[in-house]
């Protein structure tokens, strides 16, 4: 590029590449598939995701034959699996907290459903 008379390009005054991959860490979900050889010889794949922020490993499925649609159901499933965490971390407190104070102030009798 030198030769053709390009100039690099600028230093940009962003966030250098370890400050950018620090500040995400917790949005960054590394996805890689695990084959494992059974005693029948039989070839079985597991698709792995990795939370960089928390470092959990989520083993979301196992199959003899991974297809685009499995592998997209898959990532579909720890989507929702992880944004019902975030987003029940506080309702569900909220929900918890109301429930034991409902609890406590109802009768001791059983409650019986017809």
């Amino acid at each position: 590029m030198y030769k053709a008379g390009i100039d690099p390009a600028p230093r940009r005054s962003g966030p250098t590449w370890l400050e950018f991959l620090t500040a995400q860490d917790q949005a960054i979900i590394a996805a890689n598939f695990l084959h494992l050889d059974t005693v029948l010889d039989t070839r079985l794949y597991a698709l792995a995701f990795l939370e960089h922020g928390t470092r959990r490993l989520h083993i979301t499925g196992v199959t003899t034959h991974p297809t685009q649609a499995w592998t997209t159901q898959q990532a579909r499933n720890l989507a929702v699996d992880l944004g019902h965490r975030t987003s029940c971390s506080d309702s569900c407190h909220a929900t918890a907290t109301a429930s034991k104070a409902r609890r406590s102030t109802a009768s001791s009798r059983p409650t019986i459903f017809a």
